[in-house]
């Protein structure tokens, strides 16, 4: 069971580099999945060499077991730094750092006070801090996502209301078939005497002088 695990885990290792390969932007999930499959094989070699020692370890048994609790903290810490690159567009550093320090507090505070529960409760902080950072990302996400469609939805209802306006700001359109009609608004202008507003110029008719009698 614990064999099929790894493969299906080195399985979507696999087909997440594939696809960051053709899309730069899956690269950070491909790490963290890469970056978590290494860290707990490493760390099953490194119980390897400990399980048998009794505690506080020393020599080669405590340095086995600092690389087990390095390896324990690496999702936690590739989780926060994976949501400060996808969500936030932020560097690693900001999670890189601390990790750090707490990794050397984790070496030089053993056996005492990070042992036991007190070690199981720093564990435990680092989890609950990358929990929080990954669901922070992700409201900052859906929230500036809803804005931007918000304001795309806005502009284009904008954008329509100044397509159904004529060009010139007039009234409607004079339609002109057999005859003139002047009464209509023309370039903003209405003409001055409503009672003459209509005006018609037939089409086929000619005006000539009478003849002299």
């Amino acid at each position: 069971m614990l064999l099929a695990l790894y493969v299906a885990a080195a399985i979507n290792v696999v087909v997440a580099c594939a696809v960051s390969y053709r899309r730069r932007e899956h690269l950070t999930l491909a790490l963290l999945f890469l970056a978590s499959l290494l860290s707990d094989l490493t760390k099953r070699i490194a119980r390897t060499i400990y399980i048998d020692d009794v505690p506080p370890y020393a020599g080669l048994a405590r340095a086995a077991f600092h690389v087990g609790e390095a390896c324990v903290v690496t999702w936690p810490v590739g989780l926060a730094a994976a949501s400060l690159v996808i969500f936030f567009k932020l560097s690693v550093r900001p999670v890189l750092i601390p990790a750090r320090m707490l990794l050397w507090a984790l070496v030089i505070g053993y056996p005492f006070p990070f042992r036991g529960h007190a070690l199981g409760l720093v564990y435990a902080g680092v989890s609950g801090c990358a929990f929080v950072v990954g669901a922070a990302g992700a409201v900052v996400d859906q929230t500036v996502e809803g804005q931007g469609a918000r304001v795309a939805g806005s502009q284009a209802a904008l954008d329509q209301d100044h397509g159904d306006q004529t060009p010139l700001g007039g009234g409607p359109p004079i339609q002109v078939r057999r005859r003139l009609d002047l009464g209509h608004d023309v370039l903003g202008e209405t003409s001055a005497d409503p009672g003459r507003s209509r005006r018609t110029v037939p089409s086929s008719r000619c005006f000539r002088p009478r003849p002299s009698a």
